[in-house]
């Protein structure tokens, strides 16, 4: 009996360890930022992506939001594709809710598995529940009817997947469906810088690859180191995750300890490693360990949507399945410490730094907010207006020392005193009147909330951003468009019209809307989202696409697709 008994243990330990061979040293490059900005994807011949230098000088940013935000991006990809402009961004940058839609979909294998993910794109006079109820396989409404995160985590806990754990739910919820799910294997960008890697990683194969279609933008992913549990804002720092490398361009103090954060990038396959042993140039080698510290896509889309990290950590609570990798400065000045990792809204929930970082001339931003906008003031003299947007104008207001209640979006962060800048926006003050003005407008005549103007950007060292000029960005703030509803009146359909006047429409909570079910959105809640948010990007495309250098496009062809 004590045998079996043995044998029963040591058989559970193995399931829940999922294979104890880890991986021989692998060699990863660096790129050390400290003295100049270096993006590998234009910047590095060995790593450069072939078609980016052919792409317009477009860049698309999605916001944070949960399933809010990942349901509104769907219909903002929808429209995109069908207008073309997509085939011409170079770069997307996502956040959080926004990337779980974002990843996925730049990563589908073929133009028929992007088809069935996006769904068609009805116009509003032509929709009806029929269209609204539905949840295709190979859809990401099918993905976001089936989002539940909290049981997915709790299941990878007991199979020992540790830290991975949220990461590894959110990766069955929203990668799994698309055959994007498999954990043992890595990402990249393009078949040329695999080949640099299995060149000096013989034991690697290009099999070990998860890559985009020639051709996709390229992809930033928003998400937050948090130096030190508990210490506030000032000990969060900005991490990029992309398909060649992951990190972050300042060097930040590590407050925890003599040493720092930062300071470049490691290549994304590396990341999450210890140090093994020194070597001369760029390169480093490094131990992975167990296939379960492979960085994977679910890491990506879970890191950058890790928003309870900050909250459990701030009640003291941990190990409880939420993001933590080894992290280690570029310069490999020290050794690897194990340290925290949450939602990229924690520093910076729209994704627009990673543009300007990049000095992109021509932006699309969608903030998919669960903050209506409306116009006037509030009692402290500040904007009804998302923070994290008019943070990147001016400070906000205060009043009595302390930021204003009724400044605090009903979202899951919440303005800090002491936060570190994220100004990079010349004239701030007049520029945030101007779009403000302009959103109170377009309101008033009940049409989207779309502004294009032309910005002066200043510098931001913690996020990467150096002074240019002329940047040209056009805000689509996410809003309850009467327009639209009136064009839904020429379908007399009662269950249409209570999908736009339940829970809040369109501002759905981040979490717990409804309570039991965390973020899981059902079919026609995402659907007559996406429609929407499909349908401001078409019925605006006069205005953005000028703006933007893009072609006009034209509905008929959405709606041939």
């Amino acid at each position: 009996m004590r045998n079996a008994i043995s044998f029963l243990c040591l058989s559970i330990a193995v399931f829940a360890l999922g294979g104890c061979t880890s991986m021989p040293a692998v060699q990863v490059r660096t790129w050390d930022t400290t003295t100049e900005a270096v993006y590998p994807e234009r910047g590095d011949p060995d790593y450069e992506v072939p078609w980016l230098d052919e792409k317009h000088d477009f860049g698309v940013a999605f916001s944070g939001g949960g399933t809010r935000a990942a349901a509104a991006t769907l219909g903002q990809l929808r429209a995109l594709q069908c207008l073309g402009w997509l085939d011409r961004a170079r770069y997307v940058s996502a956040v959080s809710g926004g990337a779980w839609a974002a990843v996925p979909y730049l990563y589908l294998p073929s133009s028929e598995a992007e088809k069935a993910f996006l769904g068609d794109y009805v116009p509003p006079e032509r929709l009806t529940d029929a269209h609204l109820a539905v949840a295709p396989v190979g859809s990401l409404t099918q993905a976001m009817d089936r989002a539940y995160p909290v049981w997915g985590t709790l299941g990878h806990l007991l199979r020992g997947h540790g830290d991975e754990s949220f990461s590894a739910a959110l990766g069955d919820i929203f990668l799994g469906p698309f055959g994007l799910g498999d954990r043992n294997k890595f990402f990249s960008s393009h078949s040329e810088a695999v080949k640099q890697i299995v060149k000096t990683n013989p034991h690697l194969d290009p099999d070990d690859f998860l890559l985009p279609q020639h051709g996709t933008p390229y992809l930033l992913v928003g998400s937050t180191l948090i130096g030190k549990p508990g210490g506030g804002r000032r000990h969060y720092f900005p991490v990029e995750m992309t398909p060649l490398y992951t990190g972050m361009m300042d060097r930040a103090p590590d407050p925890k300890r003599p040493g720092h954060f930062g300071g470049g990038f490691v290549e994304s396959f590396g990341y999450d490693s210890k140090l093994s042993k020194p070597m001369e140039g760029s390169n480093r080698e490094v131990e992975i360990g167990l296939p379960r510290y492979r960085m994977t896509l679910s890491d990506v889309i879970g890191t950058s949507g890790a928003a309870p990290q900050a909250l459990f950590l701030r009640l003291t609570i941990d190990n409880v399945g939420f993001p933590e990798f080894r992290q280690w400065p570029v310069d490999a000045s020290h050794a690897e410490r194990e340290t925290h990792f949450g939602d990229g809204g924690h520093v910076e929930n729209i994704g627009l730094m990673p543009l300007l970082a990049r000095k992109v001339s021509n932006i699309l931003v969608f903030i998919n907010t669960a903050t209506p906008f409306e116009p006037g003031l509030n009692k402290a003299g500040e904007v009804h207006l998302y923070d994290d947007l008019v943070q990147f104008f001016r400070e906000p207001r205060m009043r009595d020392g302390k930021v204003a209640e009724e400044m605090m979006e009903p979202n899951y962060e919440r303005t800090e005193l002491g936060d570190p800048s994220r100004v990079v926006i010349a004239s701030g003050d007049t520029k945030l009147a101007e779009l403000h003005a302009a959103f109170s407008k377009a309101q008033g005549n009940g049409q989207p909330l779309v502004y294009c103007g032309e910005y002066s950007i200043i510098d931001n060292k913690r996020f990467g951003v150096r002074a240019y000029e002329n940047a040209k960005i056009c805000w689509v703030y996410l809003d309850r468009t009467e327009s639209w509803i009136a064009k839904l009146e020429t379908e007399p359909n009662p269950a249409l019209k209570r999908a736009i006047k339940w829970r809040n429409f369109p501002h759905y909570k981040t979490f717990f809307a409804p309570i039991v079910y965390i973020i899981r959105l059902k079919p026609r809640d995402a659907n007559t989202l996406a429609s929407l948010t499909a349908w401001t990007v078409i019925s605006q495309r006069d205005t953005i696409g000028p703006e933007l250098g893009l072609p006009p496009g034209s509905e008929e062809a959405c709606t041939r697709r």
